[in-house]
């Protein structure tokens, strides 16, 4: 895993995660290199901030994690954010043919 100081520099189509909470807890995926099999993350928030290179199987091993839940909440001092400016999406849809988002796992749009 390796990641970019500022996610706006990478030349790529940006797709909010069907994972994200209605508590700004946002994230984006994006192909980074399709031949090289590597998605961006990034913090929706923050799209100047850092993002995080995975390759397709860490990236699936994530949302994975996340599915199952795998993570505990540790919260910010002030408490929980209360934004409600990334609202839950619901469903697949996203950039990709036919409004489908890409596959983290295959790159091609609906495919898994």
């Amino acid at each position: 895993m390796s990641h970019i100081e500022d996610a706006s520099t990478l030349p790529v189509t940006w797709w909010k995660s069907s994972a994200s909470g209605a508590q700004s807890d946002c994230v984006e995926f994006a192909i980074a290199d399709e031949r090289e099999r590597v998605v961006a993350v990034r913090d929706s928030k923050n799209p100047t901030g850092p993002a995080l290179l995975l390759s397709y199987a860490q990236a699936a091993e994530l949302i994975d994690a996340v599915r199952r839940d795998d993570f505990q909440e540790t919260g910010s001092p002030a408490g929980p954010s209360t934004d409600e400016s990334c609202p839950p999406r619901r469903g697949r849809g996203g950039r990709g043919a036919g409004g489908r988002q890409p596959s983290l796992v295959t790159g091609r749009p609906g495919a898994g």
